[in-house]
């Protein structure tokens, strides 16, 4: 699970492309900058090489011998440190290794969530920006473990 700060992200996944070699890779990196929550423009925001890439791709990039999956990031950290309470919600994941994917979605329903294949890893790129769509959303309705359900799966 790579969960760092968005500043560090390439710093720290090239410190550790060679022990990713061959593994599961699940990149929940959010670009959380004041910048970022305030997304005025309504245009993706650029890597640091000026593409609009998701973390997750860059990650793919960055580890190449690894199996990189996009995930979790519409997953309160609140309720997931809540042991009292069932987690809720659907997990999004984005890859372009299927056997990957089904992975970590095995981890997902080990935590009794339910996985949900999200596409390719350049739909992570959609998937990155969710978060902010749901901080509006629990600043608005004052909670701190709202979260996505994909309607209609069952």
């Amino acid at each position: 699970m790579i969960t760092v700060p968005s500043e560090a992200h390439t710093q720290i996944l090239s410190a550790i492309a060679e022990a990713t070699a061959g593994k599961v890779v699940v990149d929940t990196t959010v670009s959380f900058t004041e910048s970022a929550l305030r997304f005025h423009s309504g245009r993706p925001e650029r890597s640091r090489t000026g593409a609009a890439v998701s973390a997750a791709e860059e990650a793919s990039r960055l580890l190449p011998r690894a199996r990189v999956v996009a995930g979790f990031h519409t997953v309160s950290a609140p309720m997931l440190a809540d042991l009292a309470r069932p987690p809720h919600g659907d997990v999004l994941l984005c890859g372009d290794d299927e056997g990957a994917k089904e992975s970590v979605a095995h981890l997902v329903r080990a935590i009794r969530m339910r996985p949900v294949d999200a596409g390719p890893l350049a739909h992570a790129r959609i998937l990155e920006q969710l978060p902010r769509v749901l901080v509006t959303i629990n600043k608005r309705y004052r909670r701190r473990d709202l979260g996505i359900q994909i309607a209609g799966l069952d």
